[in-house]
C-alpha cells in the first residue's frame, strides 16, 4: 500500500473541478504541467474507462511534493475555501507517477489530516 496526498473538499473534489483553480496556469514553466505534458494522459484515459472517471484522482507521492505544487499562500487560500489535505492508502500497482504529480485509483477509505500536518507544512516550505 502507498500513501497518496491530495487536496480536496468535503465531497472529495479537487480544486481544479468546477473551475475553482483553473485561473492557475497549467504549463511546465510554472512547475504545474498539464497531464499531457506530464506524460499521464494515456494512463488517465485507460483508467477512466477501466475504473470509472470519478475514481481516477490526482495527488502527490509526498507532502513535500504537494507543497512544491501549491505554495503556502495557495494552501491558505484553499484551506479558507473549504479544501483540506487528505491521505489515501492505495494499491501501488494502481499508481502512475510523473515526478511532480501522480494519478491513482480512489479507495473508499481516506482520512483528513489537515490539523495534524499543518506544522509539517510549515517546516517544508
Amino acid at each position: 500500500m502507498k500513501k497518496v496526498y491530495r487536496v480536496e473538499d468535503k465531497q472529495g473534489r479537487g480544486p481544479y473541478i468546477d473551475g475553482f483553480w483553473m485561473s492557475e496556469p497549467h504549463e511546465a514553466s510554472t512547475g504545474r504541467p498539464t497531464p499531457g505534458a506530464d506524460g499521464l494522459t494515456a494512463t488517465i484515459d485507460e483508467w477512466k474507462v477501466r475504473y470509472g472517471g470519478t475514481n481516477v484522482l490526482f495527488g502527490f507521492a509526498s507532502l513535500q511534493d504537494l507543497c512544491c505544487w501549491f505554495d503556502r499562500e495557495e494552501l491558505k487560500r484553499l484551506f479558507g475555501n473549504g479544501y483540506r489535505i487528505t491521505v489515501y492508502q492505495t494499491d501501488t500497482v494502481k499508481v502512475s507517477e510523473s515526478g511532480k504529480q501522480l494519478i491513482f485509483i480512489k479507495k473508499k477509505r481516506r482520512r483528513h489530516v489537515l490539523s495534524k500536518i499543518l506544522d509539517r507544512i510549515q517546516g517544508i516550505m
